[in-house]
C-alpha cells in the first residue's frame, strides 16, 4: 500500500464499506484523511557517503526541518540588499541542497526556495 497508507487500516475500513456501515464517499473520506495525516508526518532518512544519517521531516509551516550530525558543513552565501542569504548547504559527505533543489530525490515534494538556519537544524523553504 505504500507508507501513507498502511494495509490494516485499508482493510478495516474497506470491511466498514462492503458490512454497509460506512458509504463510499464516507470510505473515500476516511482514506484521504489518512493519507494526509501519514504524509505530514513523514520522517524521511538520508544517509551519506560518510554513513551520517539526515532527518527530513514537514514542519507546521510546510517546510522542511533538516536535522542530523552537521560537524563539518560548507556554506554557499550571496549579499542581497545587505543580507546574506544562504545559497546551498553542504555537510561533509553530503547531501548538497542548494536553492531550486527538487527535494523528490529524497521523497519529498518541493522545490528549496530558500534557508532559515536555526541553532540545531535547518529550516529548508520550499515552494509548495
Amino acid at each position: 500500500m505504500g507508507r501513507f497508507l498502511k494495509t490494516g487500516f485499508f482493510r478495516k475500513v474497506d470491511k466498514q464499506y462492503n458490512d454497509g456501515d460506512i458509504s463510499h464517499s464516507k470510505m473515500l473520506e476516511l482514506i484521504e484523511g489518512e493519507v494526509i495525516k501519514n504524509y505530514n508526518k513523514t520522517v524521511m532518512e538520508y544517509k551519506n557517503r560518510h554513513g551520517d544519517t539526515y532527518q527530513f521531516e514537514y514542519n507546521e509551516n510546510g517546510n522542511i526541518d533538516w536535522r542530523g550530525k552537521f560537524k563539518w558543513n560548507r556554506f554557499g552565501f550571496e549579499t542581497v540588499d545587505g543580507e546574506d542569504v544562504t545559497l546551498y548547504i553542504d555537510p561533509s559527505g553530503g547531501p548538497f541542497i542548494g536553492i531550486d533543489t527538487d527535494m523528490s530525490r529524497f521523497g519529498l515534494k518541493g522545490i528549496v526556495k530558500g534557508f532559515v538556519i536555526h541553532e540545531d537544524y535547518y529550516e529548508i523553504i520550499i515552494d509548495k
